[in-house]
């Protein structure tokens, strides 16, 4: 099934309302909060090295506990915070049961990408495709980060959390956000430029370059 009734509903209620109404009862609402908060912790998942498949497990349960537990939230932090938490610590426990299993994680990979293009990806605009390509790009930039410093930047820089919550999600101080975010960015600036230098931007594609051709001589001959 489906769930779709109260879509248009998304931005009607801030979250406090919708935990109001869901601990009197109105469970459908829940809803809204899956919809909200899908594309953050979608974000924690992958950063943690879990596939699409596995990473949608965690977020299950983590909305499964959260709404068992709801009645356990106090607005003592967001509703954001919290959901984030429970999320770290589903990600936390999942990774040590696969290292005490001595599973390792499937996370994304290019290859992976390459197999799960739409048949219809040719059809893609160019703007597109270059986007689509960029936030590869930046995947694996992001994915080849050390655990400390990928956490912190997709807290800080993915899910906007501010530099306290951050802080107090991974219980590090506040000036130690500061650094590792500075730490990733350079990073992540710097694996993208040892990989694309100036003669890969604005690269003019071979199959472009055929149908500039095709075009040309189909003029003068």
């Amino acid at each position: 099934m489906i769930y779709s009734a109260t879509k248009l509903a998304y931005k009607q209620y801030s979250d406090t309302d919708l935990i109001a109404r869901i601990i009197e009862g109105d469970h459908p609402l829940y809803e809204i909060i899956v919809r909200r908060y899908n594309p953050y912790l979608y974000k924690i998942g992958r950063t943690y090295g879990f596939n699409h498949e596995d990473t949608e497990d965690l977020m299950q349960n983590t909305y499964l506990n959260a709404f068992y537990s709801i009645q356990q939230f106090k607005n003592k932090a967001t509703f954001k915070t919290w959901i984030t938490r429970i999320m770290l610590n589903q990600c936390y426990q999942s990774r040590l049961t696969m290292n005490k299993k001595g599973i390792t994680n499937s996370a994304y990979s290019p290859d992976q990408f390459e197999q799960s293009k739409p048949e219809n990806e040719s059809a893609m605009d160019e703007g597109s495709m270059i986007r689509k390509e960029l936030g590869h790009l930046i995947e694996t930039a992001i994915n080849q980060l050390p655990d400390p410093y990928k956490i912190v930047f997709t807290l800080r820089e993915l899910n906007q959390h501010t530099v306290a919550e951050t802080a107090e999600l991974l219980s590090i101080t506040e000036s130690n956000v500061k650094v590792r975010l500075n730490r990733a960015k350079a990073m992540i600036k710097a694996n993208l430029y040892s990989k694309y230098g100036p003669e890969n931007v604005f690269e003019f594609n071979e199959v472009y370059c055929d149908r500039i051709v095709t075009r040309v001589l189909d003029k003068i001959l």
